[in-house]
């Protein structure tokens, strides 16, 4: 398929960039990148990753839940990569800090397949 990678220029200097991308778009900071990405994007598959991963997935899920966007965001849960974040989640909604209707923004995925199935059943939502 088609691949679009998004990278601040900036970020060769702390990883490399694993360049298997069909087009490759480079921004000057992190907000233009992450911008750039909403737009492009058809749906959202959040694999396991560092402190950016965790930035980018509560920007779009905020925005999600702001109605700012209606797309389709999984969590693809490897080896349970994303348990305790979603226990942390949980517990800050029954302490009322985050609103139940969240857990409606997304869908956890535990396989690849699952994470294509629920794309396919969340692209006639929208």
């Amino acid at each position: 398929g088609l691949i679009i990678g998004v990278t601040p220029h900036f970020i060769h200097e702390f990883e490399p960039i694993y360049n298997r991308c069909t087009e490759l778009i480079n921004t000057d900071t992190m907000s233009q990148r992450k911008d750039t990405m909403e737009s492009l994007a058809d749906a959202f598959i959040i694999v396991p990753g560092g402190i950016g991963t965790f930035d980018e997935f509560f920007q779009i899920l905020t925005l999600k839940e702001l109605g700012r966007h209606n797309k389709p965001i999984v969590l693809f849960n490897v080896n349970g990569f994303w348990d305790n974040m979603l226990a942390v989640l949980g517990q800050d909604m029954f302490k009322g800090f985050i609103r139940p209707a969240i857990t409606a923004c997304f869908r956890v995925a535990e396989s690849p397949k699952n994470a294509f199935d629920i794309l396919e059943s969340e692209a006639g939502k929208q």
